[in-house]
Order: C-alpha cells, then structure tokens, then sequence
C-alpha cells in the first residue's frame, strides 16, 4: 500500500512519468489522508479507521490545552481562511477550512505550533480572552 501512494510502478508506465495526484482523483478525500497519515507519514497506526482519525480530530478541537489559530492559507490562488487546532500533549494539529466549512486535514506536524505561527498573517486565539 505506501508504495501505490508514493508512487505507482503502473502510473509511470501509463504516462512516461511519475505523477502520484492522479490517484488522488480517484480515492475519496478523507480516506486518501487517512492512508497518507497510516502508511506515508507513520503518525498513526495502520489498524486505524477513518472513524478513530475523525475522533481524534474532534477531540483535538475539543480539549481544553489545545492552542487555536486563525490563518490565511497560501497555496490557494485567493488565500482561504482557515482555523486551526493542536494539541501539544497528542501532537495532533487539526487544520478546518472555513469557506470550503471542512476539517481539511488531521496530521502531526513535526514543527508543532511553528505549523501554524508560519502561516499567513496567523494569529493565535487566546482561548481565556477569546481575544487574539
């Protein structure tokens, strides 16, 4: 399975060349990051379900400890506002999309809050204040 997600030996024939967002096409969103967390990054175990990742992620935007950010994301043509969410005692960062109104991705990111602090014109919510 890591090596059809990294790269497919079928795709390079088909095409003269490696292009692994073409299967993206064809797998649903949410299960495609699941696989991508279990068997490309390792950051959870490959008897997880799309279930278990999904509560992880509500019970990341839930805790108490967790650190709140507001950002514009960059890799889009128009930056997007995003929101996102992580936990320092899991590592887990939870990234919602508030114009596409979606959880985009559950991961941990090695770099912790620094995931965040980099984004565009970030701002972290103090969660006592509800300020910024």
């Amino acid at each position: 399975m890591a090596g059809l997600l990294t790269e497919p030996p079928w795709l390079g024939q088909e095409t003269g060349h490696s292009h692994p967002r073409l299967l993206r096409r064809y797998v649903p969103t949410a299960f495609w990051h699941l696989l991508k967390r279990i068997y490309v990054d390792q950051d959870w175990p490959a008897d997880t379900t799309l279930d278990q990742l999904n509560a992880d992620a509500r019970a990341t935007i839930q805790a108490d400890d967790t650190e709140i950010w507001c950002y514009g994301y960059y890799r889009t043509d128009l930056p997007r506002l995003q929101w996102g969410f992580f936990s320092s005692s899991t590592g887990i960062a939870v990234v919602y999309d508030d114009e596409a109104d979606l959880i985009a991705t559950v991961f941990k990111p090695v770099e912790g809050t620094r995931f965040f602090a980099g984004q565009l014109s970030a701002y972290r919510v103090d969660r006592r204040e509800w300020a910024l």
